[in-house]
């Protein structure tokens, strides 16, 4: 399918709009499990619709391989390289939510509380809500103060999917809460099969079976005070799981904001474990697979494989011991092959209010301290200050790897710098890449890849991000 350019104030669809944009070289659809929800497309200046391309603006455009579900996408960044292609990206209609403020309120229910959303946003609100996620009468649904509409849909403690779980749907400008959004399709991912690659992580660097919790602030007097408990530790039910104890500090000021007493400080020690502690070493799995039903070979049984997001599957791989159920938890799909690209499977999770509670506590309580922020200062200040050999090359425009290429010749300008751990481009491993673009380290040689890289249009990527507590 060609993706429909409408006007930003479009809400009926029911036309071509300003037009098929035909012309586009790619365009592709990322949807999340309760998460991002994107378009992103690349499209010609040369194309007849390109000046018509403009922020706010609306591409209407198929994000599964049902072809009656047709989305709307609202244009949020244009890029204009000098390639004479621009990419343009666009979130899903529903992140107007982003910017509706709702007022503070209270009731009771999932379906009392979308809809008091709806009854105390400010301003106008062209958005409805629905869910058939009756249990948890006895749940009492509280916004204390005012904030936008998707915030409070999830993403924050408290929030709606906090207390009462669910899955997403994002249908124009309705909201849809389901219970289970997918189903268990029945589809068997085996090795020998349709399974082409798996690969099984555990990590036990997080795990804990007791912690030392504190808290630090001032008395009456102005003096600083660490307050800690009489007995200093408290474990966890997994203890006995494990050959020595793992006790770490925590630090609950953030959760207590009076100087508590020995009782206080203890049930925050108590809700932190219940809510952080694991029994076993997390695990992930990646898989890779074919896509059966888009394979001419099952076009006959395509209904009977086929996944969407949500969806629950089974993986199952003899030689390593894995068979479990799995959900779809992201999908990528071409618009113009009008086929799946990538498909994500996920572990299973009871409810997703444990992963926004997590992240609520992240961003509220994990910051980081001074202590720890001044040792990874230094750490960095040593490394730089220390540094000895190496090498720095000035390259000029061309291609580094060929016979051709000279570094840095007479007549000609440097166009980038390479600092290497070899002389030459054709052998180093490290390298930093200073170029027009960015900046970016590759442990793989010049071509990348670039794990760790800022570039010019305010992207920053890195593979690995120290926390500090």
């Amino acid at each position: 399918m060609n993706p429909i350019l409408f006007s930003a104030e479009e809400t009926e669809f029911a036309s071509n709009g300003l037009g098929r944009l035909s012309e586009a070289i790619s365009c592709k659809v990322t949807e999340e499990r309760n998460g991002q929800y994107e378009l992103e497309m690349v499209y010609p200046v040369t194309g007849k619709r390109y000046k018509d391309l403009s922020l706010e603006r609306i591409i209407y455009s198929r994000h599964s391989d049902n072809p009656a579900d047709i989305q709307p996408f609202r244009i949020y960044k244009i890029t204009k390289p000098m390639d004479g292609k621009v990419t343009v990206n666009a979130r899903h209609v529903s992140y107007q939510l982003s910017k509706t403020t709702v007022m503070p309120f209270e009731t009771t229910t999932c379906p009392a509380a979308l809809k008091g959303l709806i009854d105390h946003s400010v301003g106008t609100c062209t958005f409805t809500t629905w869910t058939d996620i009756t249990t948890g009468a006895n749940k009492t649904f509280k916004l204390e103060e005012p904030s936008t509409f998707r915030s409070v849909l999830g993403g924050q403690e408290g929030s709606i999917l906090d207390l009462f779980g669910g899955e997403y749907e994002w249908d124009h400008f309705a909201v849809k809460l389901h219970q289970n959004r997918g189903t268990d399709s029945g589809v068997a991912i085996r090795y020998g099969k349709n399974l082409t690659d798996v690969k099984e992580t555990k990590d036990s660097s997080n795990l804990f079976t007791g912690i030392v919790p504190f808290w630090k602030g001032q008395d009456d007097w102005g003096e600083d005070v660490v307050v800690t408990l009489e007995d200093q530790v408290v474990y966890g039910e997994n203890r006995e799981d494990y050959p020595y104890d793992m006790v770490i500090p925590v630090d609950l000021s953030g959760n207590l904001q009076d100087e508590p007493t020995d009782h206080e400080l203890l049930e925050a020690a108590r809700d932190y474990i219940e809510n952080n502690m694991v029994r076993n070493a997390p695990s992930s799995i990646d898989i890779s697979f074919i896509h059966l039903w888009q394979t001419e070979e099952y076009a006959s049984v395509a209904p009977l494989q086929r996944l969407r997001l949500c969806d629950t599957v089974t993986v199952e791989h003899s030689l390593l011991g894995i068979s479990y159920k799995a959900k779809v938890v992201a999908v990528t799909y071409d618009v113009l092959l009008e086929r799946y690209e990538k498909m994500t499977i996920g572990e299973t999770r009871s409810s997703l209010s444990d992963g926004i509670k997590i992240a609520a506590r992240e961003a509220t309580q994990e910051l980081p301290t001074m202590s720890a922020m001044q040792m990874a200062i230094a750490h960095a200040t040593q490394l730089l200050t220390g540094g000895t050999g190496g090498y720095v090359v000035f390259g000029c425009n061309g291609d580094p790897e060929s016979d051709e290429y000279i570094p840095f010749a007479k007549g000609r300008k440097p166009a980038e710098i390479y600092i290497m751990d070899t002389d030459s481009v054709k052998t180093a491993t490290n390298i930093l890449r200073i170029n027009v673009n960015g900046i970016g380290f590759s442990a793989n040689g010049i071509n990348g890849p670039y794990h760790s890289a800022w570039t010019l249009d305010g992207r920053f990527v890195a593979d690995y991000i120290r926390k500090f507590r």
